[in-house]
């Protein structure tokens, strides 16, 4: 993906079209150019760097470095996190601009630890939270000519180690030597896997890596605004909380006076609500004023989850004038009507959420309900889009990931809290998209200190983050931390010995600070404490068992038993981490090495699991027969079979997480680790970090499909099948053919059909039979396999289709070589937008087991088959696919793809 990169004015261009303006309301100024970057030493020196920037990528753009995520670099270059660097920018202003009352330097995110001089004078506080934004009143200390403003920043990996030592001992220490990181991280308020974790690199950046901006105005700004509904017999009654700025600290007003209009703009029926204001100063320096109205239900749609309805969404206008309130409504041609107020628009969608925890004879439910409907939650977690904040802002990347989720029919995204609250950009395609997201606080995997000044910091950064994302419809829930209490139960990091202090920093932390910050700014999202947690119905902050599958959700991780087995896994509510690691293409390792690297020996070095890769041997050979290591094709063999157990493993547990819906534990929600990577690695990723799907990810469209028909032979060697149903209302009748196939052939040896007049159910068992019944001397465990197709019986449109294996690979006959043969045929590219596509056409003799398409190209950066790892049973089959920023004079043929199957290792 290209890294999206701001318009090159400079901020004297922005102020000389700006200054000449009489203005009553605000400006915004943005300061992103003609940044200058120096280390410690002032041996390095990078001029015209533009804001959004850290230090990572500045050096890469000077062409000082290669990129971190290549090669062994993220070691290598770890020098850079262990210097101190200088931002620093020169800008003019005007006489008419210092006329202005208020005049504010605005650090909407910086990276971490800093010190800011304007004119060699400092400003206060220092910077020490990445995730919050900071103001400066620096009206007074502008010049006219020649600004210059300077930011000094610590590095991490030293802060770090320096809070550590004036501050009592918080685990954990260290991560693990295999993670190549850094220590302390949980010292730092920054992205806790700058420092490294199981699936990422060490790269403890600095720099600015959100807009860096003048707001100058005379009375207030609009900063936020707050949504909540409230759904009554045929009204919504709508809360909003519109928080206002002037100033900051000593110089903030006491109040503010003026008018605030509200315009849902989408819905011309209601009117522009108008009202006249005198606001005190709250204690965090805003301006809080709460204004309700109804809306009839009648005039706008529902917002629903994707997969259940529209995704209806509503801009509301609210605007902000001090006292002259005709400037609204009066025509001034002379002055452009956006410069005399402060506007702040924001999509809403009408929708309610529930979590419900019914009481059972074992325990509690756990799931949602959206506008009534219980809604089982299919979807991922995902890590931060980058492993360096300044290149979190590439759109082109986050729709794609967004997008590739909702194809994948899912509905939910767990933000894990390692990484960042992500961009507004997020939320919004979120919004748009019907994926709801469990959105976790940014804390993960450690205690936390919970010193004065870090609690206020953290206070402060639950308030600003809340604030800014709640109006979104797809915000499901506030989770406090990422299996912090799990952590703290069950000693991971030996705190047993002091356990009492660490429950009570515990519940200080997350209860007293950040759950109170939360509902004290948010009336209309769900909390929970942790993730795992046992929900809400425990009312207590830490529980006994965290894991516990018969309260709230749980995270289910298992690499000794055989995850192609159904019945080794729990009888869980809600299942919000499971999932299993695999290597990523050599396509894509390829594009990350040096001539002079070995392919084994970096993704040794690449694999940070504790476990390394034994669980991903251990799992290939109870199925497969790998090549020896001195074999040429050792390791595209490794690869191709650890990305089909990846998929395999995920798809049985997923299945049955969504039949468990029909028995009495109810589960109701799958989220898998993980969608996306932050570099080349093994890991648990379903998407590449170049954007290349994994074999998961192509299979997730499959198992997450609306209509679903899934089969399992249980521990009694019966076979049940079932048919998934996720849409509201009847579905139409069925038609579930069921097929058996010998390996060695392309007719089926059996077939039966069956027609289902499904009712409102959401799960229902269609077959539950002895598996010995369907065999005989030509159908065997070891010669066949189960296909399964499902189709609407008035239209014959596929739902769904599925397999059955009846037995491992490895003991399998009759597996034959399906003599395969593809050509490329259908290509075509548009020199506009350098998308290119093509068909591969392959022909077969016989059932091809996980036909893998490898791309060799290595000039492709990103490409996007229709399916990959399939069960081939016709003679022909058709896969397009398709490129992105391809040039379109480079050819396309037969010589630029392979393909294997499963055959080619198991057949002589």
């Amino acid at each position: 993906m290209t890294r999206n990169r701001m318009q090159n004015f400079s901020s004297y261009c922005l102020l000389n079209i700006l200054i000449s303006v009489v203005i009553s309301g605000a400006i915004e100024i943005s300061l992103f150019d003609g940044w200058t970057v120096t280390n410690g030493n002032q041996s390095i020196q990078i001029h015209n760097e533009q804001i959004p920037s850290g230090i990572y990528t500045a050096l890469e753009h000077a062409n000082i470095t290669d990129s971190v995520l290549n090669s062994y670099n993220d070691v290598n270059l770890r020098w850079i996190a262990k210097d101190k660097w200088k931002y620093s920018v020169n800008f003019g202003v005007t006489e008419e601009l210092l006329n202005h009352s208020q005049i504010l330097l605005v650090f909407h995110g910086i990276d971490t630890i800093a010190n800011i001089t304007i004119n060699s004078q400092e400003l206060l506080p220092n910077p020490n939270n990445m995730f919050v934004r900071y103001r400066y009143n620096v009206r007074d200390k502008l010049i006219t000519s020649n600004n210059y403003l300077e930011i000094q920043f610590q590095s991490p990996i030293d802060a770090a180690k320096q809070y550590a030592a004036e501050n009592t001992f918080t685990p954990p220490e260290c991560p693990p030597n295999v993670y190549h990181g850094e220590c302390h991280m949980n010292q730092l308020r920054k992205m806790q896997a700058s420092f490294s974790w199981d699936w990422g690199l060490a790269a403890p950046s600095m720099g600015i890596w959100k807009p860096v901006v003048l707001e100058v105005y005379d009375t207030a700004i609009i900063r936020d605004v707050t949504f909540s509904l409230h759904s009554l017999e045929d009204q919504w009654q709508v809360d909003l909380s519109i928080y206002l700025e002037s100033g900051v600290g000593s110089q903030t007003p006491r109040s503010v006076e003026g008018y605030l209009f509200i315009d849902l703009m989408d819905v011309p029926e209601t009117p522009i609500i108008e009202k006249h204001v005198l606001i005190s100063k709250t204690t965090d320096d805003s301006f809080k004023e709460t204004i309700t109205f109804s809306v009839p239900k009648h005039l706008v749609e529902l917002w629903w989850p994707n997969g259940f309805g529209n995704q209806t969404l509503y801009r509301l206008n609210v605007t902000w004038l001090g006292e002259n309130r005709d400037i609204y409504t009066n025509e001034i041609k002379q002055i452009p009507i956006e410069y005399l107020r402060s506007k702040k628009v924001v999509r809403v969608g009408f929708r309610t959420v529930e979590l419900l925890e019914d009481k059972t004879d074992t325990g509690n439910l756990f799931y949602f309900k959206v506008n009534d409907v219980p809604i089982f939650m299919k979807g991922t977690n995902m890590i931060p889009t980058d492993i360096l904040p300044e290149n979190m802002f590439d759109n082109e990347k986050i729709e794609y990931l967004i997008l590739s989720a909702k194809e994948a029919h899912m509905n939910s995204i767990r933000v894990w809290g390692g990484g960042v609250y992500e961009s507004d950009y997020f939320y919004d395609l979120a919004d748009e998209h019907g994926i709801l997201i469990w959105q976790d606080m940014m804390f993960a995997c450690a205690m936390y200190p919970v010193y004065p000044s870090f609690l206020k910091s953290v206070e402060l950064e639950i308030v600003q983050n809340v604030r800014r994302l709640q109006h979104h419809p797809s915000i499901l829930l506030w989770a406090g931390n990422n299996e912090n209490e799990a952590a703290l139960i069950q000693n991971w990091y030996g705190t047993r010995r002091e356990q009492p202090r660490f429950i009570q920093e515990y519940v200080q932390l997350y209860r007293d600070v950040i759950e109170k910050a939360v509902v004290e700014n948010d009336q209309w999202h769900i909390w929970l404490y942790s993730s795992p947690s046992n929900g809400n119905q425990s009312q207590q902050v830490i529980n006994e068992n965290p894991q516990d599958n018969n309260h709230g959700d749980v995270h289910f991780y298992n690499y000794i038993l055989d995850a192609w087995t159904p019945n080794i896994f729990p009888k869980a509510r809600f299942i919000s981490e499971y999932g299993f690691q695999s290597v990523p293409s050599m396509h894509s390792l390829e594009q990350t090495m040096y001539s002079t690297d070995s392919i084994g020996d970096l993704i040794g070095h690449r694999q940070h699991f504790p476990f390394g890769s034994i669980p991903i041997t251990t799992a290939i050979n109870r199925n497969f027969k790998l090549p020896k290591k001195t074999d040429s094709n050792y390791w595209d063999a490794y690869i191709y079979f650890s990305q089909i157990n990846q998929a395999m493993s995920t798809k049985i547990e997923t299945e049955t997480y969504r039949v468990g819906r029909f028995f009495e534990w109810k589960t109701m929600g799958a989220l898998y680790w993980q969608l996306n990577d932050v570099w080349t690695a093994p890991s648990w990723s379903s998407i590449e970090h170049n954007g290349n799907f994994k074999l998961l990810q192509y299979w997730a469209k499959e198992f997450f499909a609306p209509t679903h028909v899934v089969a399992h032979i249980d521990p009694l060697d019966k076979l049940n099948v079932f048919i998934i149903k996720d849409t509201i209302g009847r579905a139409p009748t069925l038609n579930l053919f069921l097929r058996i196939y010998n390996w060695s052939s392309l007719k089926p040896v059996l077939q039966r059909s069956f027609v289902i007049s499904m009712p409102e159910k959401f799960v229902e068992r269609v077959i539950h039979e002895n598996l010995n019944d369907f065999l005989n001397d030509a159908i065997t465990k070891e010669n066949s396999f189960m296909n399964f197709e499902l189709r609407d019986k008035t239209n014959g449109e596929l739902l769904s289709t599925n397999f059955l294996l009846l037995d491992k690979f490895k003991n399998s006959k009759q597996i034959t070589n399906p003599q395969l043969q593809y050509n490329i045929t259908n290509e075509h590219c548009n020199s506009k937008t350098n998308l290119h596509s093509a068909t591969i056409e392959i022909s077969v003799s016989a059932p091809t087991i996980f036909t893998y398409i490898k791309i060799k190209i290595l000039q492709i950066e990103t490409y996007k088959l229709s399916k990959n790892g399939f069960i081939q049973l016709t003679s022909k089959d058709l896969v397009t696919i398709s490129f992105y920023n391809r040039n379109c004079a480079m050819a396309f043929t037969n010589d630029d793809i392979q393909i294997l199957t499963v055959n080619d290792f198991l057949t002589t």
